[in-house]
């Protein structure tokens, strides 16, 4: 009997925030009551000998006065002093609600909602566990007494038991439903917590709360909703942020790929070269080097803007290495470009050409491989192998180059 009073009495005051919320109300309360009281008693006391009836007119005043003055300055004090001693996300006034709903984010979930949850669940410590997008749940510790901001040592991984366990249930979870499921029952003595409360919104785990005592389930789980929305309101930004910086590399990527695609063949004196088509995901460059002239063509399968950043640092390799003169041939130039793919992990389709253009012999000698690519001459098909090795004789025809099936350079003897 005593037992249950003493618990109904701690539920009733169940934490301090309570107690100062209660007793903001009455000081409130008495102090508009007594200047009401105050305000009756000096317009009387001025006012008696000159007024028929005074307590009656100065009773009618201080009912105005109250009214159009002191009610609201009553509101307006609560309002201040629940600022100043309790956390504005926890009030029930509509007002006072409104000023916090501003200030919902994560920040205030980590600093101000989450030792007030610790506190109202009548909990001495909890942790607070976070959604990240990148390392799954990370988890704060808080001490009643003093706050500590810090991450823990655990980081609970997305596809642990533990959430699979709280999405069938959709609610909060004690560490004695869990002595069957040994996996979440460890995270029960890992964090040292007897009950987990998650925060939903939309269907979605975005956190979590763990305490070692749990009053106030209803205040607690309006918080528990609250802090889901300032979660997935901070991943949102995230990802927007994360928009704008990609959107500002691929405006990078489409100004250096329209630069590659404005790059004009060389003027020869025997050979014509002719750019047929200028496909963004395809790359053709030519150098010269020692009298003779090399070019690569390289087509992806990526998209239009992804391409842009592979084929950039395609070329600044070339580039490079064409600089030092360190390149003495067709097949090093192959494979310095197939060996860069595969330092990049690029793991897509691509055909590659690689070749060098002799004008005084009006020679061809080239190198190839991967799916979609053909050389021929205009009048007639050359069968070819996926990777090979050919030389050409400008003498027998004009030569045409296709890539992803579209012919992207005709290399002509001129007459």
């Amino acid at each position: 009997m005593m037992k249950s009073l003493v618990s109904g009495i701690n539920d009733f005051f169940a934490t301090s925030y309570h107690i100062k919320s209660n007793a903001i109300f009455i000081f409130s309360r008495l102090l508009s009551s007594a200047l009401a009281i105050l305000s009756y008693v000096l317009f009387v006391g001025l006012f008696q000998h000159q007024i028929v009836e005074a307590e009656l007119l100065g009773f009618g005043i201080v009912m105005l006065f109250a009214v159009i003055a002191l009610l609201p300055l009553q509101e307006f004090l609560i309002l201040r002093l629940k600022n100043r001693f309790l956390s504005e996300y926890l009030a029930e006034d509509a007002g006072f609600s409104r000023v916090a709903h501003r200030k919902l984010d994560l920040q205030s979930l980590i600093r101000h909602i989450f030792p007030d949850m610790v506190k109202m669940s009548g909990s001495q410590e909890g942790k607070l566990g976070i959604l990240d997008t990148r390392s799954g749940f990370v988890v704060y510790n808080y001490s009643y007494g003093r706050q500590r901001k810090i991450r823990t040592r655990l980081t609970l991984e997305s596809n642990h038991p533990l959430f699979a366990f709280l999405e069938k249930r959709k609610r909060m979870i004690s560490i004695g439903e869990t002595l069957e499921h040994h996996d979440v029952n460890s995270v029960f003595v890992s964090l040292g917590v007897n009950y987990i409360i998650p925060f939903y919104f939309r269907e979605k785990l975005f956190g979590f709360l763990a305490v070692t005592n749990c009053r106030r389930m209803d205040s607690l789980n309006l918080m528990a909703r609250k802090a889901a929305l300032a979660i997935h309101n901070y991943l949102l930004s995230v990802t927007v942020v994360d928009h704008i910086k990609y959107r500002k590399e691929f405006e990078f990527a489409d100004k250096i790929q329209d630069l590659i695609l404005n790059n004009d063949p060389p003027r020869l004196e025997n050979i014509e070269l002719n750019l047929v088509n200028r496909d963004p995901s395809i790359l053709l460059e030519f150098f010269q080097i020692r009298g003779k002239y090399y070019f690569v063509g390289t087509g992806l399968s990526l998209s239009h803007k992804g391409s842009g950043l592979v084929l950039s640092y395609l070329l600044g390799v070339l580039f490079s290495r064409f600089l030092t003169d360190s390149l003495s041939g067709v097949m090093q130039m192959f494979n310095l470009i197939s060996d860069t793919l595969l330092k990049i992990s690029y793991r897509d389709e691509y055909c590659l050409v690689a070749g060098v253009i002799s004008p005084v012999e009006q020679k061809v000698e080239l190198a190839y491989s991967g799916r979609g690519i053909q050389i021929r001459f205009v009048d007639e098909v050359q069968v070819i192998e996926e990777r090979s090795k050919m030389d050409f004789d400008l003498k027998q025809g004009d030569l045409q180059v296709k890539l992803k099936n579209c012919t992207v350079l005709e290399i002509r003897k001129k007459a």
